[in-house]
């Protein structure tokens, strides 16, 4: 029979080789455990840095379209706001235009514009163009064009002015306040600061 001393230190030799190994089996385990838990929180991080990331960038895109919008909608009110301007100023004009047509002035002019037309065209004057409610003031403007001229009534004439064309109709000056009023209204446009960039 073998010795018990033996037999019980072989054993406890046994027993401890047994602990150790468990021992060591445990601390892999607890090692590989964390080790996979700790890739999992990183990976759980990075997913949530990139979902973060994703919802910011979203975010990010969707404040840019409101942003555009508002301001595409700021500019079409500005816009809109200054073509009523516009359209007020211009309209005030053309009342301003037909009171006057209505004074004694409104001759003095079309005579004065009939004189710097003479002049311009070096008095190759041949029709003269106006609208019909202008017809009484016709002879004075004719008589500061010159020699013989036609008159001819233009409905195209809707503020009053003269146009006045040569005899073979290649020479044409167009002093109608339509056309005056519409050089200030593009004028106007382009510098009153009222266009939009």
């Amino acid at each position: 029979m073998p010795d018990p001393a033996a037999l019980k230190a072989i054993l406890q030799n046994i027993q401890q080789t047994a602990d150790r190994q468990e021992q060591a089996l445990l601390e892999d385990a607890r090692a590989r455990r964390q080790e996979a838990l700790d890739r999992a929180r990183a990976k759980a991080q990075e997913e949530t840095d990139q979902l973060v990331q994703a919802r910011l960038a979203e975010i990010q895109e969707e404040s840019g379209r409101q942003i555009s919008a508002a301001d595409n909608e700021a500019r079409a009110d500005l816009f809109r706001r200054r073509e009523a301007i516009r359209q007020e100023v211009f309209a005030k004009a053309r009342e301003r235009i037909a009171a006057f047509t209505q004074t004694p002035a409104y001759e003095d002019f079309l005579v004065a514009s009939a004189q710097r037309i003479h002049q311009t065209m070096q008095g190759r004057c041949a029709v003269l163009h106006m609208r019909e409610q202008d017809r009484a003031h016709a002879a004075a403007v004719s008589a500061r064009l010159g020699r013989s001229i036609t008159l001819h009534i233009d409905d195209s004439i809707q503020l009053g002015g003269i146009t006045v064309t040569s005899p073979d109709g290649a020479l044409m000056v167009d002093d109608t306040l339509d056309s005056r009023l519409q050089a200030q209204e593009q004028w106007f446009r382009e510098s009153s600061g009222l266009v939009i960039e």
